[in-house]
């Protein structure tokens, strides 16, 4: 199941994860449950109150996936609670999406306090997929120059972001360190014992050159920062 709490048409998605192979899809207008907002979304809570209800009403014989977007920390970051910066001068937007991150976790604690109890398997793999659209001068400050003068270094640290994988039982978690989203599909197969698609089986594989592999840049298993002009000609990623 695919669950996304915006519309249908946005990205195109009602087409795109029945292309992409799952059995079941729905968005905002298909939540059944008391809609409760922040910042003007769906928020977490929301959210994973619907997972939940999904879960329950899954195929108890067969084996449950879903992949969730949450949307509650989406900008513009206005109208929700803040957390208040003192030591720095900040505008609104950075001390909303404080209070938001704050009301994340919050909601993640409750999703993993429901799982811990379920009776099945269960592994939960949650991650960003970019940082915050705040204004920039913040990370000017933060960094004490323009986004300009940004070496690649400091860029793609702009583009970080955390990921966690959590799960009910015990299991041996490797921790593949940095890593970016290319990857993490296999990982999760490869956590849970499950097989990979010769796709992913390639992509795992190249995980171990090159950790990082975005369009942009990619990091080598070394370490070291390559631009994409400067390995377009690698024959592994050919």
């Amino acid at each position: 199941t695919a669950f996304h709490p915006s519309a249908s048409a946005n990205y195109n998605r009602a087409s795109v994860y029945r292309y992409m192979g799952f059995d079941n899809s729905f968005f905002e207008d298909g939540i059944e449950i008391a809609i409760e907002k922040e910042n003007g979304w769906i928020s977490d809570v929301c959210n994973y109150d619907q997972l939940i209800a999904t879960y329950e009403k899954r195929p108890k014989d067969r084996p449950f996936f879903m992949f969730n977007v949450t949307i509650q920390n989406h900008s513009p970051f206005e109208g929700s609670g803040t957390i208040d910066i003192t030591s720095l001068e900040t505008k609104k937007d950075v001390e909303n999406y404080l209070y938001l991150i704050k009301r994340s976790d919050e909601a993640f604690q409750y999703l993993t306090s429901y799982f811990s109890k379920v009776e099945n398997p269960t592994i939960i793999l949650l991650f960003g997929d970019h940082q915050p659209t705040i204004d920039d001068s913040f990370y000017e400050m933060m960094y004490g120059k323009t986004m300009e003068d940004f070496s690649p270094e400091e860029y793609l640290s702009t583009i970080t972001v955390p990921y966690v994988m959590w799960c009910n039982y015990d299991i041996e978690l490797t921790n593949p360190g940095i890593i970016t989203a290319n990857y993490l599909a296999p990982w999760l197969l490869e956590t849970a014992g499950l097989e990979m698609s010769s796709f992913q089986q390639m992509a795992w594989e190249m995980k171990k050159h090159y950790p990082v592999l975005t369009p942009g840049y990619c990091v080598d298993a070394a370490g070291v920062l390559h631009s994409g002009k400067e390995v377009e000609e690698d024959e592994k990623l050919k």
